[in-house]
């Protein structure tokens, strides 16, 4: 896992190199450079060193883990263990290891040195007596004896303690050191001038220590010796050695913010410093002319959580964050003016509104994910994915799922005001009253409503061959075309106009228009064009052509012999029909593309005033279409001719496949073909595409564009913003961090327990209080909630539903805990049911109906037989629900918790979860146990595995079967074995994700995997700390065959020369680690396989078919390669990254 990127600079270049610290359990520094060719889009990172810094033994740093790159870009140092520093050649890539006397460091920074032979470190550290002491050390390094540390305190910059009051709590805001160069400090021969100095950030104050000068440096050198020579003549003295003195800083300022998170500086010469605090407050503090105005502190305005500030140019700064979205901010204004500063107090504006904008959000981060949730939200089959997300001041639930990013709208603007709805029997109207209100207005128009209606829209008049808005409406039914018009003074659109199918001609079959033309297929395999004419006294005809189409000729719309006499209908019969503007500066289209029953062939005709003539034509495709889409899909050209340009074809077929085709213009034959055929499955239903604008690029949506969608709960109105494939809806909380999330399917309700930290200074106490909260399942609206006593925090949820008066009732379960300070572990808390209480239309309440204490912190809840199940302390206790009606004139039911069994055999129980009557227990400080519920109510211990696995979340595969992950970011698996007479839990999968797996949920995001015969299922998805959702699939027992053809190619895989950076071997990888570091008898990874790693087979497949062979081409693949992909392209349908 990267733990940080420094700027490496190149002398006499603007480019810089990169440093990038990989944190524990193997520590590596990894030294990149960037390179490009002539032509563009060529470059990319190349790695000059991989540097391994992991040492067995030794103690990793707690309080810091950092690297810094000395100004001159020729070497680095770097903390990763206590009591040691690490100095890194770039050149070279050397490591000389360092001893350092200060364990407890915080941080570390070069001192600001003119001369650049000279090299010293600045030394942030807390001492024995858990005093904050600042001090520096001379740094040598030479090629010839390498790196060395001075023993002595270097007299640079003078030692000093400083004091809690600036600095409180420092195990907790972890300060930092900031050199601040004297390059543009008024340097000049004023003995007055700032000769450079360290910056401490991260307490109650901001504190600028400054180099000493000569005189003060020979002072102190003369000081010290003396001291020396008394201590060689009187030993008692090194007893009695006094503390370091405490100096005043140079300057300060109040930091009246909490904990500083990052900083960076605008120019070289660090006379202004972005700072950023854990809650996305973001300020400027100004070191321009010290000496007169002291430091000054400029509060800008509000971002994400900064993790990390880079400055760009032009007051643009980047923030990337691990609690927040990633942002690009352009921070501007003027602050008041200044009157008389305080030059040792330093100033703080005071300043009005926000002088931040953020302009672009370049990640979407829904990290830390501290727990999930799956809901079917539209009643449509495929399920979302709700997390509880961010931190700080960025508390957001999150909506995941599948598709296109589809934005609900009301009305947004005053044309849209009517939309048609139909059937194949019936149509209706409906009437957009306001954002919330549409009304069916059936009655109130003129339109055919007692017939399927294959088309309808507006349509534009070309009066002095220029086409206008007009209010006239087309409607084509299997019967008749219509013409409306609108009368202003009824309101309502009244018939003008009607050609009716012949007694002899078959009905119409489909229908396409454009805003000047409507083109209609007739039974028979005939296309009419219909367009608008005006007459005299403002009336208006329909115009119709009529063409004769056949499949059966070159393309020549004439009649001809039936293939089939059987069956003459059949050799024109057309399935699908469109007419495209192409140009959208054109009011009118050129080409139209029908779809034929019979070959199932797509063709393409040009219109023009003789009627169509026959383009080019598409091979027989496998299924009949039933819609065809022309489109182009490039904005800036509209010629077939232009070879920039690409029109393409879409035909979605009746097997729910969408085939695509481009149409060129072959200069040979000066003629247009179809050329690059791809078969695309969207499932088994026929597919209906529309074309559609998203992000100033053209896109085909499958199933509408639709400003409407229709779904089995009702029609949404929106509109289709972006195509990713993972879509996620933000819902901010603000500084409501939510930590648990359960829905209510059967209300419709979540249920979210949140953590409220109120933004405070450094060293003050934090105000943290807990609330439950009920959200709507489609505004995410907070409906209702409880705030909890002030000591009293959320734990865990979930829903436990129970039967009153024959309808089925949910109850939110609510554990939780009271924190108190003097208390070594929780010896308090509570269990709280709520019922949802509708009280009117548009009010719900939360009344508690039942609350018991407990003797601890109910860590987890799990509902099991219709009984909670909880997990306090080291103990698993069972309660039944009971209700009844406590008065005859009282309907509402009272209900009690009863304790029925207790199971306590663990150390701490921090996660309880069920399937059917089984119970899996995990112990954070030992492993995981296996329950049964037995017929008396009773907890039986079925299996338990006794190893320090030290797990963080576990979940069931079915009652012998537990997946779960660790606090080493391994995943495990136990499968219920024997052993001799006994039954036992054997681990049979143990895997390195590289993150902290916070929830497995059983499910799949997708509303179909797929062909069950093929042997893979989704069974689980899982959520990590970092903001990853991934699946877990499972290989079916009775297809041991594939299992070990996936296995053996993981294997080959793995053994390929990887592009990944820094090179490590795929096994040592995805070895399980522990927190105790690496050894020699580590195990391999097992019964696990990434899937990720299977899937890049995919591509190989298709650009490197000699690797393939080289791969898949040994006798112990007895598994086809066809089959094989098929496989692969099953499991790359079932993830959801």
């Amino acid at each position: 896992m990267v733990r940080l990127v420094r700027a490496i600079p190149i002398q006499d270049s603007s480019r810089s190199n990169l440093l990038v610290l990989l944190d524990h359990p193997d520590p590596e520094v990894l030294i990149l450079n960037y390179t490009e060719e002539s032509e563009p889009g060529t470059g990319k990172l190349n790695l000059k060193h991989q540097i391994p810094l992991d040492e067995r033994g030794s103690r990793p740093s707690e309080l810091c883990t950092d690297a810094i790159v000395h100004p001159s870009g020729m070497f680095a140092v770097v903390s990763c263990y206590a009591g040691r520093l690490k100095v890194i050649t770039i050149e070279d890539g050397e490591v000389y290891n360092l001893q350092l006397s200060e364990i407890n460091l915080l941080s570390f920074a070069f001192l600001p040195l003119i001369h650049e032979d000279n090299y010293s470190l600045a030394i942030l550290y807390i001492d024995h007596k858990e005093h904050v002491q600042l001090v520096a050390r001379n740094l040598r390094i030479s090629t010839d004896s390498g790196a060395d540390l001075d023993s002595e305190l270097s007299s640079l910059l003078l030692p000093t303690s400083i004091s809690l009051k600036s600095l409180p709590i420092p195990y907790e805001s972890l300060p930092q050191l900031i050199p601040i160069p004297a390059n543009d400090f008024e340097m000049d021969d004023d003995i007055d001038s700032f000769l450079g100095g360290i910056l401490v950030v991260g307490g109650s104050k901001i504190l600028l220590y400054e180099l000493a000068s000569q005189d003060a440096q020979e002072k102190h050198k003369g000081k010290r010796k003396r001291d020396t020579q008394k201590r060689r003549s009187d030993v008692n003295l090194n007893k009695n050695k006094r503390d370091i003195k405490k100096r005043e800083p140079s300057a300060a300022v109040d930091w009246p913010w909490s904990r500083v998170s990052a900083w960076t500086a605008l120019d070289n010469s660090y006379e202004k410093i972005f700072i950023g605090d854990s809650f996305g407050r973001l300020a400027m503090l100004s070191l321009t002319n010290l000496r007169d105005l002291g430091m000054i502190l400029f509060p800008l305005g509000e971002t994400s959580p900064a993790t990390t500030l880079s400055y760009l140019s032009n007051q643009v700064a980047f923030v990337g964050s691990h609690l927040g979205d990633s942002q690009i901010t352009d921070d501007k204004g003027k602050g008041p003016s200044l009157i008389e500063p305080d030059i040792a107090k330093g100033c703080v504006v005071a300043t009005k509104g926000s002088y931040v904008e953020v302009f672009q959000t370049l990640v979407k981060n829904i990290a830390p994910i501290s727990d999930a949730v799956l809901a079917d939200l539209d009643e449509s089959g495929q399920a979302h994915i709700v997390t509880c997300s961010g931190g700080g001041n960025t508390g957001s639930v999150n909506i995941v799922r599948i598709g296109a990013d589809f934005e609900e709208l009301g009305v947004n603007a005053s044309e849209h005001s009517h939309f048609f709805t139909t059937t194949i029997l019936h149509s209706h109207v409906f009437q957009i009253n306001s954002a919330n209100e549409v009304q069916c207005v059936d009655d109130l128009h003129g339109f055919v409503l007692d017939h399927q209606t294959l088309y309808i829209g507006n349509m534009m008049l070309k009066r002095d061959n220029v086409y206008g808005d007009s209010s006239l409406v087309i409607q084509v039914t299997p019967t008749a075309v219509h013409l409306f018009k609108y009368n202003d003074v009824f309101q309502r659109w009244e018939l003008e106009h009607k050609e009716e199918v012949g007694s002899n001609q078959g009905k119409y079959v489909a229908a396409s228009g454009n805003a000047s033309q409507v083109m209609v297929a007739q039974a028979g395999g005939w296309i009419l064009s219909y367009a608008v004419r005006i007459l005299g006294n403002q009336k208006h005809e329909l115009v119709v052509k009529a063409n004769k189409m056949d499949h059966s000729q070159g393309g020549s719309p004439q009649d001809s012999p039936s293939p089939d006499g059987t069956h003459p209908w059949y050799n024109t019969e057309i399935s699908a029909i469109n007419c495209p503007i192409l140009d959208p500066t054109k009011s009118f289209g050129t080409f139209v593309a029908a779809a034929f029953w019979h070959t199932n062939q797509v063709k393409v005709y040009s219109l023009n005033p003789s009627g169509v003539g026959f383009l080019c034509q598409t091979p027989s495709l496998p299924s009949p279409v039933r819609s065809v889409l022309l489109n182009y899909m490039t904005t800036d050209s509209y010629r077939i001719k232009d070879p920039s340009s690409h029109l393409c074809l879409f035909a979605g077929l009746a097997d729910g496949s969408v085939v695509t085709f481009e149409m060129v213009f072959n200069e040979e034959s000066e003629a247009p073909e179809f050329k690059g055929m791809n078969i695309t499955s969207l499932g088994q239903l026929p597919v209906v595409l529309s074309a559609y604008e998203t992000d100033g690029k053209r896109v085909v949506v499958a199933a509408g564009n639709s400003l409407i969608l229709a779904t089995a709960s009702g029609i949404t109105i929106g509109r289709v913003k972006k195509l990713d494939k993972m879509h996620i809806r933000s819902v901010s909380l603000g500084l409501d961090n939510p930590r648990h999330i359960v829905y209510a399917p059967t209300c419709k309700l979540f249920g979210v327990s949140c953590v409220r930290t109120e933004p405070i200074r450094v060293g003050q106490d934090e105000t943290v209080t807990s609330s439950f909260k009920l959200l709507d399942d489609s505004s995410f609206a907070v409906l209702a909630q409880v705030d909890l006593q002030k000591d009293e925090q959320i734990m865990s949820l979930t829903v436990l539903n129970v039967t009153v008066n024959e309808k089925l009732q949910p109850l939110f379960c609510v554990g939780t805990t009271f924190i108190r300070m003097d208390e070594m572990e929780p010896t308090s808390g509570r269990i709280l049911l709520f019922e949802p209480n509708q009280v009117s239309p548009t009010m719900l309440q939360l009344r508690r109906v039942a609350s018991n204490d407990v003797p601890g912190c109910v860590y987890s809840l799990a509902v099991v037989d219709g009984m909670l199940a909880a997990a306090i302390n080291s103990c698993v206790s069972l309660y039944r629900m009971t209700s009844g009606v406590a008065s005859v004139w009282v309907s509402i039911p009272d209900y009690a918790l009863e304790l029925v069994a207790e199971w306590n055999h663990n150390y701490l129980v921090n996660t309880v979860s069920s399937y059917n009557d089984h119970l899996v227990i995990a112990d954070q400080f030992s492993s995981v146990s296996l329950l049964k519920l037995d017929a008396h109510r009773k907890l039986s211990t079925v299996a338990r595995d006794y190893s320090p696995l030290c797990p963080v979340s576990v979940e069931a595969f079915d009652t012998a079967g537990i997946i779960g992950a660790d606090q080493s970011l391994n995943m495990f698996t136990f499968s219920l074995g024997n052993a001799g007479n006994r039954a036992i839990l054997k681990r049979d999968g143990f895997f390195h994700v590289g993150d902290l797996v916070t929830k497995f949920i059983r499910g799949s995001l997708a509303s179909a995997d797929g062909p069950s015969d093929r042997g893979l299922e989704t069974t689980h998805i899982f959520c990590t700390f970092s903001g990853k959702i991934g699946v877990v699939v499972a290989v079916h027992p009775e297809n041991e065959i594939l299992f070990k053809t996936l296995n053996l190619l993981e294997t080959r895989l793995g053994l390929q020369k990887s592009d990944a950076v820094g090179g490590i071997s795929y096994a040592r990888h995805r070895a399980p680690r522990s927190s105790r570091g690496r050894s020699d008898a580590d195990e391999a990874a097992y019964g696990i396989i990434d899937g990720d790693l299977l899937e890049q087979m995919l591509t190989y497949m298709d650009t490197a078919p000699e690797l393939v062979e080289d791969i898949y081409g040994s006798d112990e693949f007895l598994y086809p390669l066809t089959e094989l992909k098929k496989d692969l392209e099953l499991l790359q349908t079932m993830h959801c990254s």
